[in-house]
């Protein structure tokens, strides 16, 4: 090779085989030594993330190769993982692994980060954190962990990766069965009374903002239940009444937690895009919806525990008045 990035697609006839076999590509008559000797020599990215010796690829995976070499180029992935402010750098290091064991991971994601890379955008992302975070699981072949679930933005709390491509599709049978239960904790502004089945159909085709449907969803999967915990205050407005909630979902859909509690009359504190509702439509607000995407305010909504199958995991909130709150919760 001349130049310090090489550039290949995978075919066909390499579908489903490992990165370090995949690299024959570039060096054809070399053997398996060789090609692995190119991780210690080279950056090797698949479709723009940089990946393992055990990484599966696909056919059409575009791999590239990079070497490392002080004066090598940055590449797309690089700009994108690399913090670009104290901000990021600071979500970057909240980010820890919170359970895991052979089959699944728990990773605690802060708010203000997007789990995975977003097209066209630099943004700091889980996804792009994994190869720091498994470089354990990978250091003896094994095949890098995947996503499986996603949170919004601004939530914080678990996402699950899985570590094989069986755990993967396990996870999705057992939620298409109901057979996973998320819990999310939530403050909402106003008082609840009494616990909430809410089953309004959701709208989330194409917009920026999930609407609430008037009919109910056939779904059960697609529901929200909510418990209230406590009833306390706005923590940047004491003089203003809130509800710490208890929210379980089964499967989900975007933004399903956040529009069924504001179509309900109590708004997730913090939350730039649902504060505003009215018979299921947001209400025409430009400033909250650009304070969506260009700040990260603390949005009340955190993936707290999940159970899938044997495994379970629980995750504290990073709530500031969190340990006051959680002592003054009575006992159920």
């Amino acid at each position: 090779m001349t130049s310090n990035i090489s550039t290949a697609l995978v075919p066909d006839s390499m579908n489903g085989v490992r990165l370090d076999n995949a690299l024959s590509l570039f060096l054809p008559d070399a053997g398996v030594r060789i090609r692995k000797r190119l991780f210690e020599t080279h950056t090797v990215l698949v479709n723009g993330i940089p990946r393992t010796k055990g990484h599966i690829v696909a056919s059409g995976d575009q791999i590239l190769l990079v070497e490392k070499t002080e004066s090598a180029p940055a590449t797309p992935s690089q700009e994108i993982s690399t913090p670009s402010s104290p901000c990021e750098e600071e979500l970057r290091h909240a980010i820890y692994i919170v359970h895991e064991d052979e089959d699944y991971a728990a990773i605690y994601k802060p708010g203000g980060m997007h789990t995975a890379a977003i097209e066209g955008k630099k943004s700091l992302c889980l996804e792009n954190e994994l190869p720091r975070l498994f470089a354990h699981h990978t250091a003896e072949g094994a095949p890098l962990p995947v996503l499986v679930n996603r949170l919004d933005n601004l939530t914080s709390g678990m996402v699950i990766a899985a570590k094989t491509q069986d755990a993967a599709e396990k996870f999705r049978e057992l939620e298409d069965f109901g057979a996973v239960e998320k819990l999310y904790l939530l403050l909402v502004h106003g008082a609840v009374p009494a616990p909430l089945q809410i089953t309004n159909k959701l709208d989330v085709a194409k917009r920026k903002i999930t609407r609430v449907l008037t009919e109910t969803d056939p779904d059960p999967l697609r529901h929200t239940t909510v418990l209230p915990l406590l009833e306390t205050t706005v923590p940047e407005d004491p003089s203003s009444t809130a509800s710490m909630l208890m929210a379980a979902i089964s499967k989900g859909a975007r933004h399903q937690i956040r529009a069924h509690v504001a179509s309900q009359g109590y708004p997730i504190v913090g939350d730039p895009l649902y504060m505003h509702m009215e018979g299921g439509k947001v209400l025409p607000h430009p400033s909250t919806i650009q304070a969506d995407s260009t700040t990260h305010p603390t949005m009340y909504l955190h993936h707290y525990q999940i159970e899938i199958g044997s495994f379970s995991a629980t995750c504290p909130p990073p709530w500031d008045n969190w340990e006051q709150w959680k002592t003054a919760i009575p006992p159920k």
